[in-house]
This record gives structure tokens, sequence and C-alpha cells, in this order.
């Protein structure tokens, strides 16, 4: 998380105003700001050893290589229409039975962003 921060928050914009109703007025929505507890860093030597040792395992002992191989395609269905055939053609998942195509990003299919190819007849 500390790495990739805004991978993990969720953003809303807007124009103008905010539509919204109050369903219960009665309720105190006040809160004190949080305290942060978190502990800084420690940039010396010693941190930056202890830093050093922990990528240093964290690579030795990380398995991106072994999953770099494994080929993942036979074990994921279309979820348009459920089928396991499915073909793999630069960075796309293509649905040899419905059309659907996915996008593939940074080798990882996204499964919830299907769509039909424009040919494709109802």
């Amino acid at each position: 998380i500390p790495r990739h921060p805004f991978q993990f928050h969720v953003r809303y914009y807007w124009e103008n105003e905010i539509s919204y109703v109050v369903v219960n007025p009665e309720v105190d929505a006040g809160w004190p700001a949080p305290v942060s507890t978190q502990v800084t860093p420690t940039f010396g030597l010693v941190g930056r050893l202890r830093q050093s040792t922990r990528d240093f395992l964290r690579g030795l002992l990380s398995q991106r290589r072994r999953n770099a191989g494994l080929d993942l395609l036979p074990l994921i269905r279309c979820t348009s229409c459920h089928a396991t055939d499915l073909l793999r053609k630069a960075n796309t998942v293509y649905c040899v039975k419905c059309g659907t195509s996915f996008p593939v990003r940074k080798s990882v299919v996204a499964m919830n962003e299907g769509f039909k190819a424009a040919t494709e007849h109802a």
C-alpha cells in the first residue's frame, strides 16, 4: 500500500453540487479527526540495511518467475456466456462462442470489462 497508495483509494468527481438526502438528521455525524500512529521510517544506516535485506529476501523468495509461466486461460470462463473457449491475441482475450473481448493489463485479464464485438448480431 505505501508504494501504490492510489490503487487503494476511491475518488468521486462532481460538478457544482452533490445531491443528497439526510435520512436521520437527529444523529450527530461529527467525529474527531484521526491521530496518526504511523512510525516515521528510519533512514539511517540501520534502516537502509534493514530495507535492503528485506528487498533482497522478497526478490529471492518471490514466486514471480514461476507465476509468469502459468497459463491461466484454461482456468477462466467468459463472464457473458460462461464458455471456456477463450483465445488470447496480444493484449486481449476473446471468447470464441459469443465474441466478448477482455483487455489484458500487466498480465491480468480484466474479466469485469468485457465488451461484445460490434459485428455480432443479436
